[in-house]
């Protein structure tokens, strides 16, 4: 602890991050983890207690499958997969919302809706849950407030689109099933 009180990061983490973050190689440079982060990474790095071997294989894995920078949450979640299972899987991770996305568009064509029917649904339907919980829980939150938030939901899930959607096209990743169903 230094004299502020606040915990400078291990040299251990500092470590572990940068041989991660020379790992992602693969990536563009704009995608790349930048320095500024290091400190944060590492003080999760090592309390996880990560060996540099890992942390290399974090960053090699996810520059070969990945075109986006890596967030912190999914890279925690990667190297609980490592770990459980030995190994990462020759493809992107699907996360609990990726899962879910893929029970809601089967529903959906299990019920017969057409693709325009099936978007405005999935929309309208974001759009209720979320101003509804404002509704019941911040009700002095201001509408353009909550449009705003929706738009750039709605930009971050167009953002990470084509990632996913090249996955499924080729037939990989733990959302190829829903192939037959976006391109038939």
């Amino acid at each position: 602890m230094n004299l502020f009180g606040t915990e400078t990061p291990s040299l251990e983490g500092r470590r572990l991050v940068k041989r991660f973050a020379e790992s992602l190689q693969g990536l563009a440079e704009a995608e790349r983890l930048p320095e500024s982060a290091f400190e944060t990474w590492g003080e999760v790095f090592a309390k996880e207690s990560m060996t540099l071997e890992e942390a290399e294989w974090l960053g090699n894995w996810y520059s070969m499958y990945h075109k986006r920078s890596p967030s912190l949450g999914y890279i925690m979640h990667a190297l609980r997969k490592l770990r459980a299972e030995g190994e990462l899987p020759e493809h992107m991770i699907a996360g609990s919302e990726d899962l879910l996305a893929q029970k809601i568009i089967k529903f959906l064509h299990d019920e017969g809706a057409s693709r325009d029917n099936a978007v405005n649904s999935l929309f309208f339907a974001a759009a209720l849950s979320h101003v509804a919980y404002y509704r019941k829980h911040h009700p002095s939150i201001d509408r353009v407030h909550l449009r705003s938030e929706l738009e750039g939901k709605a930009r971050v899930s167009d953002w990470l689109a084509d990632e996913v959607l090249d996955e499924i096209e080729a037939g990989v990743g733990d959302l190829k099933a829903l192939n037959p169903i976006l391109f038939p």
